[in-house]
């Protein structure tokens, strides 16, 4: 997903954090433009007894 998607994805919603998954590339991505600073949780894999995140 790139930065452009969820800044277009979060417009004139009142969140500051996304969480979505899984991508195979778990991550915490920081953007900011000038109307608003976000923090995008990217999940990894789904495996039973073993953290995504």
């Amino acid at each position: 997903m790139s930065i452009r998607s969820v800044l277009k994805a979060l417009r004139g919603k009142a969140v500051e954090i996304k969480i979505h998954g899984h991508t195979h590339r778990p991550n915490v991505h920081k953007i900011s433009n000038d109307q608003k600073k976000l923090t995008r949780y990217v999940l990894g894999d789904w495996i039973k007894r073993v953290p995504s995140y």
